[in-house]
């Protein structure tokens, strides 16, 4: 093989393995993930929330049913006093009627007070259920991006020796000239190797001078008049 067929594919190379080392730094630094997870916190906080105020609604309604059933209780203690036949007094009576319609007037509002509570915590625990669907399927996706990531970050390291690796035993094989050339080059740009093509550089897209394509055809180690980059011409046939 011809050292300038090496020198491009050492160039090949190098630019599969600079990728993969963007590809790399791009995993190590996952900013969707990191994004996905500040959002989960701040759903887990927001149904967190919402889960203590459903306890406290709960609660409410238990204090509720217990305040309904003292004051079924003192209503119909008042009630058995006024029914009982015992009370003769007119003023007894009327302050029993009077403790009667306060009873039955506290334990209405009482009444709608918890049915109207009942409905917000049935509204509530909707929504609490609702949220916790939301929050355990976005944990779900984030350990699924994160085992993902995992997979991806094996591979592409994997993938990252084995080129190195590759470029060592490449290297082997390219004679000192060359090498030389190549490095120089690739001091000032980014890819030292320019590909031919219709006599332009394509590195820079300058007509080359027909001397310059003549040394090329003889396989000899020229560069670009005008960009500086080692010219390459693949073999035709």
């Amino acid at each position: 093989m011809r050292q300038l067929d090496l020198l491009w594919e050492l160039q090949e190379m190098e630019q599969q393995l600079m990728d993969k080392e963007r590809l790399l730094k791009s995993l190590q630094q996952p900013r969707e993930i990191e994004e996905s997870i500040q959002d989960h916190k701040k759903m887990k906080q927001g149904y967190e929330i919402m889960k203590k105020q459903l306890e406290d609604a709960q609660k409410d309604i238990k204090k509720m049913e217990q305040d309904l059933k003292e004051l079924d209780f003192k209503r119909e203690e008042v009630k058995e006093k006024l029914y009982s036949g015992k009370i003769n007094d007119l003023k007894q009576l009327g302050s029993l009627l009077k403790e009667q319609e306060k009873a039955e007037g506290e334990y209405t509002r009482v009444e709608a007070k918890l049915v109207e509570k009942m409905e917000e915590t049935e509204s509530l625990e909707e929504k609490v259920q609702e949220e916790e669907i939301r929050e355990k399927k976005a944990g779900s996706k984030i350990k699924h991006m994160l085992k993902e990531r995992k997979i991806s970050l094996e591979k592409v390291q994997a993938e990252i020796s084995e080129l190195a690796e590759k470029i060592n035993s490449h290297l082997k094989n390219i004679e000192k000239t060359y090498l030389d050339a190549y490095e120089d080059v690739k001091r000032r740009k980014s890819k030292p190797v320019a590909l031919v093509e219709f006599d332009i550089c394509t590195g820079c897209h300058m007509d080359l001078p027909i001397m310059t394509i003549s040394d090329l055809k003889n396989h000899k180690l020229v560069t670009c008049n005008n960009c500086s980059r080692i010219l390459y011409a693949r073999l035709k046939g």
